[in-house]
């Protein structure tokens, strides 16, 4: 995938994550090179930069190179943008944090709709209240969708459920979905 254009909320720098950082030292700066890696990270569409020196130069020492900063300030942006929650280290790889994506967005990404699939193919294709096998399916999250962030495409956390059912559980008043 060569992704050429990326989709930014025009109300992303009135999010606390990014006021946090506004009140931080060399902010402008930390925000620039934050949004870098956004950029790179985008380009395949997996908003993560994996470290391919890995055998021969740490994270740090790559975003070094990247970024054009000294290693010290590199180590300070890392901190800052882990702290806040917009960037996350796993290993060798970087993943950036797209926190200003909406609910109806996160929907119709690639991670949703596998966790759709996943949780349709774990069920059978099977509505877990009725048995009703196929149909019109629903892929229903146990906890919130919304409040639950951690738990959006955790296959643990869904269950298929048909239209009907999927209706009734909502009707029942269940903050959930």
């Amino acid at each position: 995938m060569n992704v050429k254009w990326i989709k930014l909320s025009t109300q992303m720098f009135e999010d606390e994550k990014i006021r946090l950082i506004e009140n931080m030292p060399e902010a402008d700066t930390i925000l620039v090179c934050w949004f870098k890696l956004l950029l790179m990270s985008s380009k395949d569409g997996s908003f993560k930069v994996k470290n391919f020196a890995n055998n021969t130069h740490s994270i740090e020492e790559l975003l070094s190179v990247l970024l054009k900063k000294d290693i010290q300030f590199i180590r300070g942006m890392i901190s800052a943008l882990t702290e806040v929650g917009v960037m996350k280290i796993d290993g060798d790889t970087i993943e950036i944090n797209r926190f200003w994506r909406t609910n109806q967005e996160l929907r119709n990404s690639p991670e949703y709709k596998l966790w759709r699939a996943d949780v349709f193919e774990r069920d059978k294709y099977t509505c877990q209240m009725c048995n009703q096998v196929g149909g019109s399916l629903n892929a229903h999250h146990i906890k919130s969708f919304a409040r639950y962030e951690a738990l959006r495409f955790e296959v643990s956390n869904g269950q298929t459920l048909c239209e009907p059912c999927h209706r009734k559980v909502h009707k029942k008043g269940e903050k959930n979905g």
